[in-house]
This record gives structure tokens, sequence and C-alpha cells, in this order.
């Protein structure tokens, strides 16, 4: 069970004074952490710039390339005349920004310029907003600094990136670093004006967000991450979040739901956004993910970085979850196993049940009796949120009245479910990887629009019924949609062949704030590039349409028109080309969220 907070180090703020120029000392920490070095602000450049100075040059560029672009950007409108909008009546007001993956390094940061310059209502961290698990300086070639080296006989800490995997000290100067950092802190400075920093919910502009694996403390870390109240505290802590918040308390993941009063005086509108903790208890890989290329490739290898890691996966109780393979992997896939009465709860992602008893399986067969006092697994399959966070889910989903809900995701929740790599399956962290619980969500979110009070979607009432879901992680960006109906590439890893065609779930994924994270593509490789299941097509979105290099994402909102604008902005100012990479989804509210208008980013598939 995890310890109750204890934190041996103050909670994070800054105070009052700011960094006013490269040369200015950084801002003093409240906490008893030695300040940090802020990384950008290094040496001078060859030009005699300091870094900070050429960081804002390049910024600058950055933003009047980005602006430029939006702002010559046509609004194209429906092709049916009963849904059209011309472009000269869309006024979008409310702007939300969100993005994820910032830099290993924190180096220079001009993307949060960019953000500033776009004067959003809100900004949603999607995961990631530091790498407590990497160093924060670049490693030499051999370096024996902190950080920098370790054994390849740890599950948590795995040379040479993660040797701060699971590091508490590290851990509480990497968010320090980051609150002082000169781009951010500005950023934070122009989002909260007059507050104490960082101020969260309480911002004029709120900074919102949940972590993901990296700023949860370890590179796809799970439930059995040592100390994890402490590192939840550390984040809620680099957020803002209120000391007597719900979110603190032990034992209790940092799920949490915030409505945005949108829309105008004459159409008030309200936007409920559900942000998952998909970090605190989600059950260890299933066993059989990467057991086949850690018993084939790893373990031969005592020099492979992630020996350690395979070691305590395939030999130690508790490091791999065993529940996907006893029963999804293995009792459902038996068909002679159908007639057993817990098989359609424990196998069918569409019975009433799927996903919300205990089960367990004994002598081969299915079981929801206490075994040994207690059941073996709380929800049948290897679980992501948690059977109190799922529970919560339902519920809110239930009782929202909002007429639009967004779902704040780090794990990738519509990936690559027909596609395997060197490895195996997934890519070690995503949904994919909990096929399951993927499904449990997927359904979740596609039922909670006909399980809604919100009336219908029209000229009268724009809304969206569904969740739109937000993701990040992947170091690049895209659009997905899923619709229900067979014949799909995806459909039948999704469980959605007998869905009504009707039935969508649109996700959008914004990964990748510095060149750092973001390495830019000029076409569909590699391989794991290329959207193989064709939830992209779904989209509207033809060619690769990824978004590479630093960027970050939009929601733009008019209600009166009823349109709202998804847009993914960014690009690579020092590249050849010089230009601006972008994509956008325009849906048509009245339409219940149909989209009328996409743009992909024109990289060749």
């Amino acid at each position: 069970m995890p310890p109750s907070r204890a934190l041996d180090m103050e909670p994070l703020s800054l105070s009052s004074s700011s960094p006013t120029s490269s040369s200015s000392p950084s801002p003093t920490l409240t906490s008893s952490s030695a300040a940090v070095h802020n990384s950008a602000s290094g040496s001078p450049l060859p030009l005699g710039l300091t870094r900070v100075q050429f960081s804002f040059l390049c910024g600058f560029a950055f933003i009047f390339l980005v602006v430029f672009s939006i702002a010559l950007q046509p609004h194209p409108s429906s092709a049916s005349s009963s849904a059209s909008t011309s472009a000269a009546s869309v006024s979008y007001r409310n702007l939300l920004a969100y993005g994820s993956c910032t830099s290993y390094s924190l180096d220079p940061l001009p993307i949060f310029s960019l953000i500033t310059a776009l004067s959003p209502d809100l900004f949603l961290w999607l995961g990631d907003m530091v790498y407590l698990d990497d160093p924060i300086t670049e490693c030499p070639a051999e370096s024996t600094l902190p950080g920098c080296t370790c054994p390849n006989d740890d599950w948590l800490q795995i040379p040479p990136y993660s040797c701060n995997g699971g590091q508490k000290t590290p851990a509480h100067q990497i968010y320090s670093s980051m609150l002082e950092h000169s781009a951010y802190y500005e950023f934070m400075r122009t989002m909260c004006p007059g507050s104490s920093l960082p101020a969260g919910e309480s911002c004029e502009s709120p900074i919102l967000g949940v972590y993901d694996d990296h700023d949860f403390g370890a590179n796809n870390g799970n439930a059995r991450l040592p100390e994890k109240d402490e590192y939840k505290n550390y984040y809620l802590d680099a957020v803002g979040v209120a000391p007597d918040s719900p979110r603190r308390g032990a034992f209790r993941p940092a799920y949490h739901k915030y409505t945005y009063a949108s829309g105008s005086p004459s159409l008030p509108r309200k936007v409920d956004i559900f942000f998952l903790d998909e970090r605190y208890d989600r059950a260890p890989l299933p066993c059989h993910i990467r057991r086949t290329w850690c018993e084939a490739v790893v373990l031969l290898d005592p020099t492979h970085k992630k020996h350690g890691w395979c070691k305590d996966y395939t030999e130690n109780e508790g490091s791999c979850c065993r529940a996907d393979d006893e029963i999804a992997a293995g009792i459902c896939l038996d068909a002679s196993n159908a007639d057993d009465p817990l098989f359609g709860q424990a196998c069918d992602p569409a019975h009433p049940l799927y996903g919300t008893e205990p089960l367990a399986v004994v002598d081969g067969r299915l079981t929801d009796e206490v075994i040994g006092g207690e059941r073996r697994w709380n929800s049948g399959f290897c679980d992501v949120l948690g059977r109190a966070q799922r529970d919560w889910l339902v519920e809110e989903l239930a009782a929202s009245d909002a007429h639009l809900k967004l779902i704040v995701s780090g794990s990738v929740l519509l990936s690559q479910p027909t596609w395997e790599g060197s490895e195996g399956p997934c890519s070690s962290d995503d949904f994919d990887c909990y096929a399951p619980a993927r499904n449990w969500l997927i359904k979740t979110l596609m039922d909670s629009g006909a399980t809604s009070e919100l009336p219908i979607a029209s000229e009268a009432n724009p809304s969206c019924r569904n969740p739109i879901v937000l993701v990040g992680d992947y170091h690049f960006s895209d659009f997905k949609l899923i619709r229900g109906g067979a014949g799909k590439a995806y459909a039948d890893a999704y469980a959605t062949g007998d869905r009504d065609p009707a039935d969508r779930l649109l996700q959008v994924m914004a990964s990748g704030m510095s060149h750092e994270t973001a390495t830019p593509h000029t076409q569909c490789s590699p391989d794991y590039l290329v959207d193989h299941a064709g939830m992209r097509a779904e989209a509207g979105i033809e060619g690769c349409g990824i978004v590479s290099g630093p960027n970050f994402g939009t929601l733009s909102l008019d209600w009166e028109a009823g349109r709202a604008r998804f847009s993914l902005l960014g690009g690579d100012p020092d590249s050849e080309e010089g230009g601006v990479a972008q994509s956008y989804l325009e849906v048509d509210l009245r339409r219940d969220c149909e989209i009328v208008a996409s743009v992909g980013s024109g990289y060749p598939e």
C-alpha cells in the first residue's frame, strides 16, 4: 500500500520576485532544497547573445510565422447547406491551449512565448511537464555526473537516460528548475497576473493538468512506484493545486473535474474537463506483452540496458500483471468456456458488468468468489485507472450537463491496435498494452453520449454529447477518429464492430514542445508514425497527417456559429523549409461535433 503523505521537503512555490533578464538571479524558492541553475541562461553564443536572448529571437520568429499563418488560413465551410457556416460568420472567442512533453534538460522553450501570444483562457498539461527520471543536464560520454550513470540491474533506473527513476531529491530539484525557467515563469506570470506562483485554478487564466509517467517519477511508471504519494504531491505543488485539495489525500489518484464557463451572456455554455490519473493505480505491464522479447533477447545479454527491468518483469511476483494473460488472452480465447456464467462479463466489452466485478481464474475456470481472504484482481483485467476512478468517471459523465466534455489522458487511447514492433505489441506504455482496460474506456466514453441528459444537438442547442479525448506522450501530434460499424481495421481490436455507425470518438494528440522531444519529420518514417488502422483518414486527414517539431494544441469555440476548431500549431523555424506545420479539424456543434472540415500537415504517406 502506498505511504501517507509525509513530504520531507517543503511544497514548491516561487517568491514574488521574477527573473527580469538573463543576468538576473534565479527566483528564490521557498523549498528547503538549493536553487538549481536555470539552463535557459547559459553561456554566450557566437554572436554575443546569451542563450536566453537567442531563444527570444527564435521565439519571436516562431510566433510571427505561426500567427501569420493562422491569420491567412481560411475557415472552410461544410458542403451541407443545412449546416454550412460561412467563414465571415465564424468568430472564435473562447480559446484553450494544451500540450505535453517539454524537454529533458529544460533547454530554451520559446514555444511558451507563442502560447502566451494567443492569450488562452486555460492551459492544460497533458503529461510530461518535466522528465524526473532523466538528468537535467546533457551527459558527456562516460560521464560520472549524478543522474548520468547507473547500473542496469534495477527496474526503475535504466541507463543511460532514466538513472533518476524513483529518486526523490533530483525530482524536487527538476520541478524547481522548471518553475524557475525563464520562459515558463513568464508564461505563468502572464496567465496569472498578481498571483503567487504557481497558482493553478486561482489564476486569471488557469494552468491545469495531470501527470504522465515522467512527471510521476519513472519511465512507464505504475502503481509499484515507491512513495508515489510524494511524487503525486510534487506534481500538484508544481501546478499550484491548493494544499487542502482532495487530490492530495493518501491512497487516492489525482483525478479531477474542472468546469470552464464558456459561451457568452446571450448563450452561456459549459465545458467539463475530466483529468484522468493513469499512473497511480495502473497495474504493471501484462505478463505476455514483453515476456518473449525479454527471454529471447534481453536476458541473453547481461549488458543490455533493460536487463534488470526484464529480470524483475519475468521473475518477481507482482512485477507483471497476470489477469490479462489468464482471462483476456486465456479463458476468453477458448470457445469451450462460453457456457461459463461469468464469461460475458469477463470477455465481452459490451456486457453491462464488464470490468465492474472482481474476477479470478481457479483450476481453469472463472470465479468471483473470495480467494484466500481477498480477490486476486479487483477489475477482472489489468487496470489503468483503478476501480475507484472508473466508478467516479462513469458517475460524473452521467451527471454532466456540460455542452462539451474533454477527457485529459496522459496515455494514448487510440494508438496502433494492428501494429507490432521489434519488442512486441504496443509501445510498452499506451492503452494498447492494456487492451481490456482500453476497450472498457472506449465503450464508456462512446456510451456516455447515449445516457446523457443533455438535449440533442441542434441550431438552438450547439453541443457535443460524446467526450473528446486530449492526449500527449508520443512526441508528435495528430487527429484520430473511430466510428461504430464492421469492416474497419480497428473494429475487432476496439470491439466497435457492432456499434451504430453514428457512434464516434475523436482523439487529439498534442505532444512535443521542444527540439529535444519533437524531432521534425518530413515524411511518415519510421514505421510507428504511420496510421496502420486508418483512424486519421476517418478524421478526414490525408497522407501522413502528423505535426512534428515543437508544437501544441488549441481549441477555439464559437457557440453562436455552432463551430469548434481543434488546431495543432507548431513546426521548426530552424528547418531548411522554415515553414510552420499546421493541422486542424473543424466540427459542427449543432450536429453533435460532426467533422465538417479538416486539414492535415501535408507530409507524404
